[in-house]
């Protein structure tokens, strides 16, 4: 008997719809962050899951999380772009002191407090130099890597 190999059942599909169901419900996420103020952007979260699909080449979660940054930004009110060039300077960052660090766990908490110190100074870069309103409560963003550095121990404990 003759099998044909566009005949054949993929895993394609549900992956697909993984990929599909992981994006609404990180944009419901996010919509729900952009209501309630106490529910992190989950930007150091983010940042993990960048670094992380990037080494595994997993390419359409990678691009998940890229379209979440510009969906955070467009929420927040900040310029379009920012976080994506955060986020590449901090993973230029992040290869020169992987291979010092040993500690994972120790590593992830270090790549989430160099997300929120980023952010915080290009917030105010972009203040004083653009003349643009942006509510920078350095308060806020302490609160919001505890409850991250939280969630990325909870995460990494149940790999």
């Amino acid at each position: 008997m003759q099998t044909f190999s566009n005949m054949r059942r993929g895993g394609s599909y549900s992956q697909s719809l993984k990929n599909i169901a992981l994006f609404i419900a990180l944009f419901v996420y996010e919509s729900l962050a952009g209501l309630l103020s106490f529910l992190p952007p989950l930007l150091g979260v983010f940042f993990l899951l960048l670094v992380h699909y990037d080494k595994e080449d997993n390419f359409w979660r990678f691009c998940i999380i890229l379209s979440m940054l510009f969906v955070v930004e467009i929420f927040n009110d900040m310029p379009l772009g920012i976080l994506l060039v955060l986020f590449l300077v901090l993973r230029y960052m992040a290869f020169l002191y992987v291979d010092t660090l040993n500690a994972k766990r120790f590593l992830a908490v270090l790549q989430i407090a160099l997300v929120y110190f980023g952010l915080y100074l290009v917030l105010v870069a972009f203040k004083s130099f653009g003349n643009l309103y942006l509510d920078i409560n350095p308060l806020i963003l302490v609160y919001y890597f505890v409850v991250e550095t939280i969630v990325a121990s909870f995460y990494e404990y149940s790999i």
